[in-house]
């Protein structure tokens, strides 16, 4: 498929392939559904990186699902950014220090609302399948093993998501 160590490839059919950086790791020790999972190590380094592409800007809907397990509880761990400011980037969708998931936007209109934390902490030392929903002009929606655990706009979510040149990162500790 073309995939390797430092090269992940996007099955979509758009092509948004991402590099691998820092020490981040394919870990087949630990699989999940008979596959290998990433280990990311470091907040700031371990990432996959997608470069920017228009499917990946300006959205009034946004889905992002994916596979975790957290091995801790301290401190703000991110899932899935474009960009890497708060409220200057579209999204941050993290785990916030209490295991919570999380998100900060910013929007195409200026808006930057919040969403969650969500209602249950996700466990650590076990796979968890967290989804985060943004709708336009309905906010944040948050699953944890399939169950709705929670719907909040802190803000106005009235607009699309902001469409800028950020790369997308997945992964960090």
């Amino acid at each position: 498929y073309g995939e390797n160590d430092s090269q992940i490839m996007d099955f979509s059919g758009d092509e948004n392939n991402g590099t691998r950086s820092g020490s981040s790791k394919l870990n087949l020790s630990n699989p999940l559904l008979g596959r290998g999972a990433w280990t990311f190590n470091s907040a700031t380094t371990d990432l996959i990186t997608v470069n920017d592409a228009v499917e990946l800007d300006g959205m009034d809907d946004l889905t992002i699902l994916m596979w975790i397990y957290p091995t801790t509880n301290s401190g703000a761990r991110y899932l899935a950014r474009k960009g890497t400011t708060a409220y200057t980037n579209p999204y941050l969708y993290q785990i916030d220090g209490s295991n919570k998931l999380y998100v900060q936007a910013k929007l195409a209109n200026g808006n930057s609302p919040d969403g969650g934390p969500s209602t249950s902490a996700v466990a650590t030392n076990s796979w968890n399948h967290v989804v985060m929903i943004y709708r336009k002009n309905i906010g944040f929606t948050f699953y944890i093993n399939g169950t709705n655990d929670g719907n909040s706009c802190v803000g106005t979510c009235d607009s699309a998501l902001l469409a800028d040149t950020a790369a997308m990162d997945i992964g960090s500790s």
